[in-house]
């Protein structure tokens, strides 16, 4: 009798316990130690089906990225400051032309395809942040001009204007953009409980103009991790989208769906882990002669993960 009550006494308290943790109000912004750094891996695969005309092609790829990210405090305008530097790039890649291969750390063949991504490995990159996760603003990215001249030319194109370039560089900047709003989610100002539902919508223009439509929702506070379930649908985005000087209208749809984890002290990312599916055409310019064009479609299939693999403080 005496175990059967002790029983029952342990189930109140459990579901007590379960009850005050899912209504306790938390502030999900962040608010990371000035001089922490944290390094992330990250991983992106793609399954392709690209429809060219009438012809269909079939590509796999896959890159793992380490960065370090560095916390140097508050600016004058209130944004958190990060210094990110993107240590190392391993890329694979499935075409019926054959494999590519690349490695950041063994650049053996600067005429690979995939060295245009290199062009950031190495790099500082200063990002701007508001205390509830919006990014805003990138500074730094000027500084890969140069070596993008170089791929390029390395790539077999001898001549490229600097008004390309510096094309180029732009579109690199709002990559560099987009690649940091996966890290950063923006997230409620207000305090708020487990079951808490907020909407985003956002309008990338790279790696093609999307308009993402997403539903977040707070399922968990689990010892210091706080865990978001996020859904959405990746919708056409009217705004022309740009390769190198030539504009190109983008139709996108599809979904998305994924969850988040985050440590509830500092805000910081835990782990991360998106799955898209969505459809993209256009009408591509064929050589210079933009009066001629053909149909492209792409199927696309992503899965976007990335989780800490260490934080130290820099006095360490």
């Amino acid at each position: 009798m005496k175990f059967r009550s002790l029983l029952i006494f342990l189930s109140i308290l459990f579901i007590v316990n379960a009850y005050n943790k899912s209504n306790k109000k938390v502030q999900l912004k962040f608010s990371p130690e000035p001089g922490c750094n944290y390094i992330y891996k990250i991983t992106e695969k793609k399954d392709i089906i690209n429809k060219i005309g009438t012809n269909t092609i079939k590509t796999k790829d896959s890159e793992e990225t380490y960065i370090t990210v560095k916390v140097l405090g508050i600016d004058s305008s209130e944004c958190l400051q990060f210094e990110v530097n993107f240590d190392s790039l391993f890329f694979y890649g499935e075409t019926p032309a054959g494999e590519i291969v690349y490695n950041s750390n063994n650049p053996t063949d600067e005429s690979n395809p995939a060295a245009m991504a290199n062009t950031q490995i190495g790099e500082k990159f200063i990002y701007k942040v508001k205390p509830n996760g919006k990014v805003v603003d990138v500074i730094g990215y000027e500084k890969i001009f140069e070596k993008q001249r170089k791929t390029i030319k390395n790539l077999g194109v001898e001549t490229v204007s600097d008004e390309m370039l510096k094309a180029l560089n732009e579109q690199r900047k709002e990559s560099l953009l987009y690649i940091f709003k996966m890290y950063f989610r923006e997230m409620p100002v207000d305090s708020v409980i487990v079951g808490y539902k907020w909407n985003l919508e956002t309008k990338p223009i790279k790696p093609f103009p999307m308009n993402i439509k997403e539903q977040y929702k707070f399922v968990e506070l689990k010892d210091s991790i706080t865990i978001f379930k996020v859904k959405g649908a990746i919708l056409p985005n009217p705004e022309p989208g740009m390769i190198g000087l030539t504009k190109i209208q983008y139709l996108t749809r599809g979904r998305l769906e994924g969850t988040l984890e985050n440590n509830i002290f500092t805000g910081m990312p835990y782990k991360i882990m998106i799955k898209q599916d969505f459809e993209v055409s256009s009408d591509m310019p064929m050589s210079s002669n933009i009066q001629s064009s053909v149909s492209i479609t792409q199927e696309i299939k992503s899965l976007f993960q990335m989780e800490l693999l260490k934080r130290y403080n820099s006095k360490e």
